[in-house]
């Protein structure tokens, strides 16, 4: 039987061997014949080392210094021999007897220009890992491009950010603006098409990205609502993200898939202060590669922004 889903999961600094815990929970409850796993420790500190030795088709990658998760993400969907893969977090449950890779591949099989996502259950805080015990369910995620009222020193956060939707009453499976919670599964092919993750830096609008890109592609964003998977969601990251990077992913995005007058105004929300400074810098230094890549997606949207917004009723 051939591999049919290559599972990427980046780590870094995991606590609680979280990393092996997610990867032994996947041989407990899916196939192993249909998997293989490219795990990518990305500069974790000697204690928080592991080895996945007791597992078969883990392919281990310790990289000598940290490039974020995001390029980690993108490494993963470069070295994937599978003709679909799976993007994970490394703190992740998933229910025994739920069929839940059969679901992925069968989803992307069928439709070969969707990203999907699966419903997130919240775990940690008070809850430990146990599904049973789960805090909330959360289905995807509207897209805020920026808030018109917010004061001039609005966070970042609330500029060009998911925000996690309600459950819609459309049957199994049906379409969202922004996949999130962890769990991204797509054919391997449609992921290079997009140019995937390339040139995100550190952590950070990944889903955005992505899902923006896939849509002004041609194609469909969904959830599978029949596939609840476990998040550990924490209360303090085990590592640190520069705010400036939150920068420069955002302006990144505006520089090669958005409109020009949309990108202006979104960039003249973010707060001007040292990490915007440094953000734009690096956007200037990078001016060449921003200017190739939004060459490409020009060429291969096939719809607009505002088809975008006209789908799901956001307003700019």
């Amino acid at each position: 039987m051939s591999k049919k889903m290559t599972i990427i999961i980046p780590t870094l600094n995991e606590p609680d061997n979280e990393a092996y815990n997610t990867v032994k929970n996947i041989y407990e409850t899916a196939d192993s014949n249909l998997f293989d796993i490219i795990v990518i420790d990305d500069c974790s500190d000697s204690k928080y080392r592991l080895n996945f030795n007791d597992f078969t088709g883990v392919r281990l990658i310790r990289n000598n210094k940290r490039i974020g998760v995001d390029e980690c993400r993108q490494m993963g969907g470069e070295l994937a021999a599978t003709d679909n893969i799976l993007i994970l977090d490394s703190h992740m449950r998933f229910f025994n007897n739920s069929n839940w890779l059969n679901k992925m591949i069968e989803c992307c099989e069928k439709e070969p220009t969707t990203l999907y996502c699966s419903v997130s259950l919240g775990l940690g805080y008070h809850v430990g890992m146990d599904l049973s015990k789960a805090c909330g369910k959360y289905y995807a995620a509207d897209l805020l491009f920026y808030d018109k009222t917010a004061p001039a020193n609005r966070q970042s956060r609330e500029i060009l950010e998911p925000k996690w939707r309600s459950k819609e009453e459309k049957g199994e499976i049906y379409e969202v603006p922004i996949v999130l919670g962890a769990v991204y599964f797509m054919r391997r092919d449609r992921f290079h098409y997009l140019h995937g993750l390339k040139n995100l830096k550190m952590w950070g609008s990944s889903e955005v990205f992505l899902s923006l890109k896939n849509y002004l592609a041609g194609g469909v964003n969904k959830i599978h609502t029949g596939i609840e998977v476990g998040h550990r969601y924490r209360d303090n990251s085990p590592f640190v993200t520069e705010i400036r990077w939150l920068y420069y992913n955002k302006a990144y995005l505006c520089n090669t898939i958005l409109p020009d007058d949309l990108s202006v105004k979104i960039l003249g929300c973010l707060p001007k202060d040292i990490n915007y400074k440094m953000a734009m810098e690096s956007i200037t230094q990078n001016k060449t590669e921003i200017d190739k890549e939004r060459q490409y997606y020009q060429s291969i949207f096939t719809r607009k922004i505002q088809d975008f917004c006209n789908r799901f009723g956001i307003s700019l």
